[in-house]
């Protein structure tokens, strides 16, 4: 890539990071794109393991029995879907590691009021905080959200140094967002997932109740909608490209998304429910066939796109063969094995959240209010997506471990939480 041929379609940092290994180490160091790959998926994984790292010195940190730390680690040793992330070429697993890392921070600062007073846990948090807005777009507004509403908690409490970091921060990522983007000269895509989910509705209503609609409401509707015949209950990613028609033309939008909106509620209420219903319900199969059923495109991302130089070569062909068959349309197998079943289930990550939230809720735990805060803003942006995919739950799956233990901190102590502090 040239200067002025990106686009900020997906995060620029991201696309840096893959053109070092793939083009520059790859093409032109090795003169094979493979080891290019190879070099990358090797420093993801071990990347990876360090985000692992950091979660249980967390929990080692504020006293966590061993047998409950070792729980954790035998968990993210045989969850299928972490082994799978941690080589998959995808922004998520850097955005789940700079999140995490943020989160960790929140929780340190609630435990220990001068714990980001210190310049080397002020520089981490920066960079944190940086890294989350630098690897996913959605970011800024899980961040801004975040900001007004801790704002509001610490100057209740006359802690007026906490939002000042926090707006710093917020400024900070998004000087270096808008330098790349400069730097670049990085086109501005002209898609939007915000209209994602309304798009969907739209298509949704229009697909199941069009005979019932007065003909020129169709008409408008095709206008801002052209593929909307290529409607698909599981994914907005095919209506999406219509968000440029759409901000055109936000006035005729308006009227017939209030218009379907007010003669169609319940219909539209199940359009956005049905487009995320895997991070819910439990019973859920639209994952697997999130991408209508193409091989390798559901929930386990084991295809490889032709044109690059890669080849897809397993060390493990059974294994792989295993999964696929458990994730298979439309057997749907791995719902049948309750081993699987438990760790492959989005939902039931969303449900251990919830219950950490009201049991936070009930037991006025204030030290847990902030961190659940950041994960909820995050589950929202979640919901409110394109399609449900296992990367895009990641960060939340990943916090729960951290989640629990500020949520059920038992009987510690203030000032031993952070025991190392001592040594």
């Amino acid at each position: 890539m040239e200067m002025g041929s990106y686009n900020n379609w997906h995060p620029l940092a991201h696309t840096l990071y893959l053109k070092f290994f793939y083009n520059i180490l790859g093409v032109n160091i090795f003169r094979n794109p493979n080891i290019g790959i190879a070099l990358c998926t090797i420093t993801q994984m071990v990347l990876f393991a360090l985000l692992l790292s950091n979660i249980h010195l967390f929990l080692r940190r504020t006293n966590l029995n061993l047998r409950y730390r070792l729980f954790w680690i035998i968990f993210f040793m045989f969850a299928p879907f972490l082994s799978m992330l941690s080589i998959s070429l995808t922004k998520d697993v850097f955005f789940t590691g700079f999140f995490i890392n943020v989160l960790i921070n929140i929780c340190y600062m609630e435990l220990d009021p001068f714990w980001i007073q210190k310049r080397k846990n002020l520089l981490v948090f920066l960079i944190s905080v940086c890294g989350m807005i630098l690897f996913r777009n959605t970011a800024i507004y899980v961040w801004i959200i975040f900001i007004v509403v801790a704002t509001f908690y610490w100057v209740k409490y006359k802690q007026y140094f906490f939002p000042i970091i926090l707006v710093f921060s917020l400024c900070l990522g998004l000087l270096l967002n808008n330098g790349l983007l400069f730097i670049l000269k990085a086109e501005k895509v002209k898609y939007n997932d915000a209209f994602a989910v309304p798009l969907q509705q739209i298509g949704y209503v229009y697909n199941n109740s069009k005979n019932d609609m007065e003909q020129s409401l169709k008409k408008r509707i095709k206008f801002l909608i052209p593929d909307i015949d290529r409607f698909y209950p599981y994914s907005a990613d095919y209506l999406k490209p219509s968000s440029k028609l759409v901000k055109e033309h936000f006035s005729e939008y308006k009227m017939v998304y209030s218009k379907l909106l007010l003669r169609y509620p319940g219909k539209m209420l199940y359009a956005f429910m049905l487009l995320n219903q895997g991070y819910w319900y439990l019973n859920d199969k639209s994952i697997v066939n999130v991408y209508e059923n193409k091989p390798g495109f559901g929930y386990f991302l084991t295809f490889t796109f032709d044109g690059f130089g890669v080849k897809n070569t397993s060390l493990f062909p059974g294994l792989k063969d295993f999964f696929e068959r458990q994730f298979e349309y439309p057997n749907y197998s791995y719902q049948k094995n309750p081993f699987l079943f438990i760790l492959c289930s989005l939902a039931i990550y969303f449900w251990i959240l919830l219950f950490c939230l009201f049991s936070a809720i009930g037991s006025k735990t204030k030290i847990a209010f902030l961190p659940l805060l950041l994960v909820f803003i995050l589950i929202g942006t979640v919901f409110l997506g394109p399609c449900v995919l296992v990367r895009y739950a990641l960060p939340y799956i990943i916090s729960i471990p951290i989640i629990l233990r500020i949520t059920f901190n038992g009987s510690v102590k203030r000032k031993e939480r952070i025991r190392y502090q001592k040594k």
